[in-house]
């Protein structure tokens, strides 16, 4: 998820600055998403498994729980990598590796299954992640995207938080990997039979303030600018953001707020 001929981005350094809360309040949610996408890539016994921009390992555990012969995760946030490593152990052949999402620490050809939850989505060279997400699979082996839909809460969300802070001046909108044509497009050049799908991942919280508080702790984006913001500008979000969760109210006063992703998968 960096420029291979750049220095380490902030970004990495932003990402590791938040890995515990990212751990505890975004992974959660993340988990049954992880495994609808190793469920459609038909992840199994005697599978090797790359986890592209893996996080603490979701998609990673999730694939190893369902018996993948060896799972092999790459981040370029070396707090992300050491939370996973402490949490792997035990769990058979799993590793976990520092890299970039376009040029992935690993061989040509040496996985049946490939894939990103939410993460490769990131990188500021679409193509060349693909590309290299390709160049890391069997022929016939299996690949997997997941997104978030461009249109939505999701969508809804963003429009309020960037009221607030700057939005990254990125070299693509990662929302982009959300639309259909975009995703064809990109994920297209390198893999066929492809398959797309719009999933569900509700993220479930006790209250509005705890889904605010979850977000600008544990999201590595918002979380690094909101630090930045003076207290009565902090204020000032903090406000609107709870106010935008208490529309996701339950009877009980939990938050259930729905989210909707895409799904691509192809073949080699």
């Amino acid at each position: 998820m960096t420029d291979p001929i750049s220095s380490p981005p902030p970004a990495a350094a932003a990402w590791s600055k938040v890995a515990q809360n990212y751990l505890r309040h975004i992974v959660p949610g993340f988990r049954p998403a992880a495994r609808s996408l190793c469920d459609a890539l038909r992840v199994g016994q005697g599978d090797r498994v790359l986890d592209i921009a893996c996080g603490p390992g979701t998609l990673a555990f999730e694939a190893a729980r369902l018996g993948a012969s060896e799972v092999t995760g790459i981040d370029f946030a070396p707090e992300m990598i050491a939370i996973a490593r402490r949490d792997g152990v035990g769990m058979g052949r799993v590793e976990f590796l520092e890299g970039d999402a376009a040029a992935l620490p690993v061989l040509s050809e040496a996985f049946e299954v490939a894939a990103s939850a939410f993460g490769i989505i990131f990188s500021p060279h679409p193509r060349a992640a693909v590309a290299d997400m390709h160049r890391c699979v069997v022929p016939g082996g299996r690949a997997g995207i997941l997104s978030w839909s461009r249109s939505g809460t999701i969508a809804d969300y963003y429009d309020r938080v960037y009221r607030h802070i700057p939005k990254p001046d990125a070299a693509h909108d990662p929302s982009d990997w959300g639309v259909r044509g975009q995703a064809r497009k990109w994920f297209g050049e390198w893999f066929g039979y492809l398959d797309f799908q719009l999933i569900d991942v509700p993220f479930v919280v006790a209250s509005p303030a705890a889904a605010w508080e979850g977000y600008k702790l544990g999201a590595g984006r918002v979380a690094s600018s909101y630090s930045n913001l003076d207290a009565s500008a902090q204020q000032k979000m903090d406000a609107e953001m709870t106010e935008y969760f208490s529309t996701f109210t339950q009877p009980d006063g939990s938050v259930i707020w729905p989210r909707e992703a895409l799904m691509v998968t192809g073949t080699k």
